[in-house]
């Protein structure tokens, strides 16, 4: 039997130390927390500025100071379904079934199908740190789910919220109204003023990064570890 068969034969029969364990519960933990998190906590934050149909109920009311509302909304992926039928109600087709015809919304799913790969990239975390020893394979993939989920960040605020809070895109051309009463409502309705990712996202970026910096960590400390034994068997 060759040198390299007899160290990979030793390895597998080292015994995990109650470090090891302790690095893969963490770890474990870590990953599995960010499902719930995901789906339960708010994803996006939605802020609308009322001052057109304030300013027309004053004009009726003749009210020269009327009250002028902002609201907001936060929206959980547990919500998800509920929004997509009330933008089907809006806009022409059935949003239900080809949001992608949407063409404003597409920046906001390309972003969600990074966010995705981050939360596949963290089922893959819990594959490694369960079956296998290897903390620099999960330091990479924990690595690559945070850079997933900037990326996603990024594609959320440039291409899709920019243009709606500016004002480049309007409701009617985000919701996909064409007829004249509808646009009308939308423009009166309000105008959307903040739209953002909360902490349902950023619970899974960084938590990402916290599996990275905890797996570099490790692998530090197991470096030295080595280091040291080394240097007493000299």
């Amino acid at each position: 039997m060759s040198n390299a068969k007899q160290t990979k034969s030793l390895k597998k029969k080292e015994k995990l130390t109650g470090f090891d364990i302790m690095y893969k519960v963490i770890t474990i933990i870590m990953a599995i927390a960010m499902f719930p998190l995901c789906y339960f906590a708010n994803m996006i934050y939605v802020q609308m500025d009322h001052t057109q149909i304030a300013n027309l109920w004053g004009s009726l009311t003749q009210n020269d100071n009327p009250e002028l509302g902002v609201t907001y909304e936060e929206i959980s992926l547990a919500k998800l379904p509920e929004l997509i039928d009330t933008l089907s109600s809006f806009g022409s087709g059935d949003a239900s079934v080809n949001i992608w015809s949407y063409e404003h919304f597409r920046p906001a799913i390309i972003a969600a199908g990074f966010l995705a790969l981050a939360l596949v990239l963290g089922l893959v975390v819990i594959g490694f740190a369960a079956f296998s020893r290897n903390i620099k394979a999960i330091a990479g993939i924990s690595a690559a789910g945070f850079v997933s989920t900037l990326i996603s960040l990024g594609i959320f605020n440039e291409a899709f919220a920019k243009p709606i809070i500016d004002g480049t895109v309007s409701l009617s051309e985000l919701f996909k109204v064409n007829n004249i009463l509808g646009s009308l409502a939308l423009q009166y309705i309000g105008k959307i003023t903040a739209i953002s990712p909360r902490e349902a996202f950023f619970s899974v970026m960084f938590i990402m990064l916290g599996i990275c910096l905890w797996s570099l960590c490790v692998l530090l400390v197991n470096a030295s570890d080595e280091a040291e034994k080394k240097s007493i068997k000299k």
